[in-house]
């Protein structure tokens, strides 16, 4: 046998795959050819064709060589351009009549809804139905019996079942084999004028279906009440009734109405029709008194003292409206009553509704009353009375009847309103249906071409004319049916509009809308709907104008004008109108609305409403408090004692233009003081609190602090000291040439721990009351002066401190009015411990654009940075870490007008774990001064101290060893120690080459080779 090659090997694998792919597209076209009795809607290459003037289509697959599928027919639709009117809610809109030779599977796709006036897709809820046979009960009369009254009341019994053919729910996509009806059941809104298209089998069928709403869908009767003389017409020509002494002709709600005068005057209405378990019963109806008994208004019944079965509509003596129904089945019976006299002498709107679980009664176009109830199938054949009850001669009608209309159906919510119209009602028949397109009703714009749009769906239309501010302004009589576009130019102002069209069967109005055109439209505001006192607010409106710029704006805030606001082209025509506040005091609700200019005239917006909430801050026994200031002795032990407290705060939510105050002394000496913001919600509190303080024992200090506090308690503690242990101590502050400072600010610490601040005053003076004994750090600051401190033991009654030649302050010196506290007090600090850096910051003279610190070290390294926007200042505050640092450097900045300025603040940072004397220590902690600068020390005055240094150890040593040393090698040899010593040892040695570690003892290290090569050779 013979082998193959490589090559021939590869070529005979690709041959097989290949008759592999072939043999699969093979069986592929087989089966797709052959297939019989499912299809499915994935097929994309299905066809529709159109017939029978495009209601019935044909669906083939090009694919399967032509396969015929079946077809459907547009059976809802006379024609594909005929506009089907249904009722609101849930109606069937469309259906086909299906008839495809074999089961095609997910036929049946999504139907879109398109609002043919704007051409936008709309979503409504729908499903598919089928028509097809349903069962009911029959019900036939079953034993009787008579009370005291001789009242007889007979019960209802089923006495068979019959099959009527009814739309009935289709659960599945599938298209059954044969011939079937299929349809949509829709959700229908009042004013819906919709074009439905529908997916079927992967096409959508495109010349399809429109609808709209009417109330004329399923109306039996309708009596309009009009005619003088003869029958009691009714409208649709089934029912006419019969007159049996009402007066006629008087005036009614539409035309002319019927008066029955309560003795012996009825209406027999010749409506016999057996309603369904929907039905709605409308009329109008006058009284002036109430009836002396209850009087029918409509009714009917079985038979004549029988009250097994009834429908009727009555007037209580009280004036009320009552409604009853009775089935024969005491379990089905159903009464409501209203709780509203309507004996006033005016037209009342009185609607009765009924479907199989609830009745309701509408009165002048809102629920009067409503029970929910199973009625059961009604039975009902006989004849309705107007103006009387089935068979008692006395309780006639006294009042007036117009405009009774009868539907087989239940109305919507929506359709009674719209019998109400506003209270003007609408008669028989009700068309032609309007639907007014644009512009949308309380419409704005600074246009005065106004394009009005409507849309009248009427085979019979004569004309349609557009009414402005009530008059006819113009008429198209083409007679077309569809959209209506009248384009007119309306001077500025309020107005309104509306259609009327006229067909063969009377005119229609459409609702009335107004629009306004002005100079500007107030497209949105935006604002909190509620806020606090104290807090910031911003509100801002957006407006479109003709083009003019607006300008001069103001908020009016409560009555009161707040000036400043920002005005910013957004786009186009379009500007948002902007202003913060911090909201006034007194809560409640506030209107607020912008004041503006455009050209020479000035303009208001619409008044908006915000509700403010009360801001409170209180003593308080709640928990989390937002501060809790306890007190300690300022002795040794420094343990927990009580005092008395006196203070004043000011506090406030925002930026601190607006703030309240609380003033609160307590005479008993406690061991805490919780307060509160009281007000709902965790908010960021600011306040600034001045107090004093003291015991039984203790002098009197005072304390003055900035705070932002949060339900994350803030804990202060202070210190006082007992009478027995302490002197009053005065510092006054001057200048080198002996001037007094006034206004300094002033902080005593002892350790880390803040004992009291003070603010010299006029005379320079500031006294505190301390131990003798303890040393004190004491911080004495001042813009425009260094800032002193200085550490002592308090021993003399007063103390003088010099500060710092003053800086001449110039209009634009961004240092005037800027003063400042810094904490930590102290100057150094622990290694590896969290510690709160913060800063209060003031500015009394320039408004600042910014102000805040970056926490950083001596070598560069950045560990964050906190700001703040607040243009007068406030408080900033960071926790961080000293961990292994040598220093921490704060560097506070500020800004005004653009200008930066910067100060800062450094504190030391010492390892607690080797406090003992070593060389070691001495040297790390000699390396943390002069590296951070605590000296003044540059590096030029550094590298003359360790050459001096240098010198006078290698002199020393030279005249103390004689010949050992002085000569070239032992010299050098000296010189390379000392300077390995200063540079690698302590790491102090200023280093004039950067990019090279430890330059300084190389280059000395190379010389000293030099020296002892060159004493090698010699």
């Amino acid at each position: 046998m013979k082998k193959l090659g490589k090559q021939e090997k590869m070529t005979s694998r690709e041959a097989h795959h290949s008759k592999k792919m072939m043999g699969v597209i093979v069986m592929f076209i087989f089966f797709m050819f052959f297939l019989v009795g499912t299809v499915s809607a994935l097929e994309i290459d299905n066809k529709l064709t159109y017939s029978n003037e495009d209601l019935k289509v044909d669906f083939d697959n090009l694919w399967g060589l032509g396969k015929y599928y079946g077809s459907i027919e547009l059976k809802s639709h006379p024609s594909v351009n005929y506009v089907k009117e249904v009722a609101v809610g849930n109606s069937v809109t469309m259906w086909y009549d299906f008839n495809f030779n074999q089961l095609y599977k997910n036929g049946l796709g999504e139907v879109e809804f398109i609002d043919v006036r704007t051409e936008e897709r709309i979503d409504r809820d729908y499903s598919f139905v089928y028509w097809g046979d349903k069962e009911r009960n029959i019900y036939g009369q079953g034993e009787c019996s008579t009370d005291f009254n001789g009242t007889q009341t007979c019960e209802s019994i089923i006495v068979g079942t019959e099959i009527y053919q009814n739309w009935l729910p289709y659960d599945s996509k599938d298209i059954p084999k044969g011939k079937v009806r299929i349809g949509i059941k829709v959700e229908i809104r009042t004013d819906d004028y919709v074009d439905g298209i529908w997916t079927i089998i992967g096409k959508k069928v495109s010349r399809h279906s429109v609808w709209t709403d009417s109330l004329s869908v399923n109306l039996i009767s309708y009596y309009k009440l009009d005619l003088s003389s003869g029958v009691v017409l009714d409208s649709l020509g089934v029912n006419n009734g019969t007159n049996n002494g009402a007066t006629r002709g008087i005036t009614g709600k539409i035309g002319s109405a019927f008066r029955f005068d309560g003795v012996g005057d009825f209406v027999d209405s010749g409506f016999s029709n057996v309603l369904s378990n929907n039905f709605t019963v409308s009329l109008w109806y006058n009284s002036s008194t109430d009836p002396s008994s209850t009087n029918a208004l409509i009714e009917r019944a079985t038979a004549v003292g029988s009250f097994g079965k009834r429908e009727l509509m009555r007037m209580t003596t009280s004036g009320f409206v009552f409604f009853d129904l009775k089935n024969g089945n005491a379990s089905e019976d159903a009464g409501i009553t209203t709780s509203v006299n309507l004996s006033d002498g005016d037209f009342h709107h009185i609607v009765f509704v009924r479907n199989s679980t609830e009745v309701r009664i509408y009165v002048d176009g809102s629920v009067g009353a409503s029970l929910i109830k199973n009625y059961g199938a009604s039975t009902l054949a006989t004849e309705f009375f107007i103006g009387k009850t089935y068979d008692v001669v006395t309780r006639f009608l006294n009042m007036d009847l117009d405009e009774l209309g009868i539907w087989n159906r239940s109305l919507s919510a929506d359709e009674v309103t719209q019998l109400f119209n506003g209270g003007n009602g609408i008669t028989f028949p009700m068309a032609p249906t309007i639907i007014l397109n644009s512009p949308i009703d309380n419409f704005n714009t600074t246009s005065q071409t106004i394009n009005f749009n409507g849309t009248v769906p009427s085979s019979t239309l004569a004309n349609v004319s557009l009414i402005i501010d009530g008059f006819f302004n113009e008429t198209n009589s083409s007679g077309i049916e569809g959209d209506y576009i009248f384009t007119k130019i309306i001077s500025n102002g309020d107005h309104n509009w509306t259609y009327e069209a006229c067909d063969a069967v009377g005119c229609a109005n459409a609702t009335v809308r107004t629009f306004k055109i002005s100079l500007f439209v107030e497209n949105s505001q935006t604002f909190n709907a509620s806020s606090f006192e104290t807090d910031t607010e911003t509100f801002t409106i957006n407006i479109t104008t003709n083009g003019t710029t607006p300008t001069n704006g103001k908020l009016i805030y409560n009555g009161t004008t707040f000036s400043s606001v920002t005005i910013t082209n957004t786009a186009n025509n379009d500007f948002d109108i902007t202003k913060t506040i911090d909201i006034p005091l007194v809560a409640g609700t506030k209107e607020w609305f912008f004041n503006f200019t455009l050209g020479a005239t000035e303009f208001n917006s619409s008044t908006q409403n915000q509700i403010i909430n009360s801001t409170t801050f209180v003593k308080c026994d709640t928990i989390p408090s937002y501060i809790n200031i306890t007190f300690k002795n300022e002795t040794v032990g420094e343990e927990t004692v009580s005092a008395v407290l006196d203070t004043d705060w000011n506090f406030w939510l925002g930026g601190g233009d607006t703030f309240k105050t609380l003033d609160f002394t307590n005479t008993t000496e406690n061991f805490d003081y919780p307060f509160c913001l009281t007000s709902p919600g965790n908010r960021t509190l600011n306040t600034n609190v001045s107090l004093t303080y003291d015991n039984s024992i203790s002098q009197q200090r005072s304390f003055t602090q900035d705070f932002t506090l949060t339900n994350i308690t803030t804990n202060q503690t202070l210190f006082l000291l007992p009478t027995e242990d302490g002197l009053f101590i005065t510092f006054q502050t001057v200048t080198v040439s002996e001037q007094i400072i006034s206004d300094v600010n002033v902080n005593v610490s002892k350790l880390t721990d803040l004992i009291s601040i003070g603010i010299t005053d006029d005379a320079g003076l500031v006294q505190f009351f301390l131990d003798p004994d303890t040393t004190y750090t004491f911080n004495f600051f001042k813009v425009g002066f260094d800032v002193v401190t200085t550490s002592l033991k308090p021993t003399q009654s007063s103390f003088t401190i010099t500060m710092g030649t003053q800086v001449i302050q110039e209009e634009n010196d961004t240092t005037k009015g800027i003063s400042y506290i810094i904490n930590p007090i102290s100057n150094t600090l622990s290694n590896n411990t969290e510690t709160e850096f913060n800063l209060s910051f003031f500015s009394t003279f320039f408004l600042l654009d910014n102000f805040g610190f970056a926490l950083k070290n001596s070598t560069g390294d950045i560990f964050n940075v906190t700001s703040s926007t607040i243009d007068t200042g406030g408080f900033l505050s960071r926790n961080l870490n000293t961990g292994d640092n040598n220093d921490i450097i704060m560097e506070i900045f500020w800004t005004i007008n653009g200008n930066q300025t910067n100060i800062t603040r450094t504190w030391l940072i010492f390892d607690d774990a080797d406090e003992g004397f070593s060389i070691k220590t001495f040297f790390d902690d000699l390396s943390i001064f002069l590296t951070s600068g605590m000296f003044g020390l540059t590096n030029f005055g550094l590298s003359i101290i360790i050459f001096g240094i240098i010198l006078l150890v290698t002199g020393i040593l030279s005249a103390r060893f004689g010949n050992i040393v002085t000569n070239p090698p032992g010299i050098s040899l000296i010189i390379f120690s000392l300077v390995l010593f200063f540079d690698v040892g302590l790491g102090i040695m200023p280093n004039p080459i950067g990019a090279v570690n430890n330059f300084p003892t190389i280059f000395v290290g190379f010389i000293f080779l030099g020296i002892l090569l060159k004493e090698a050779i010699k």
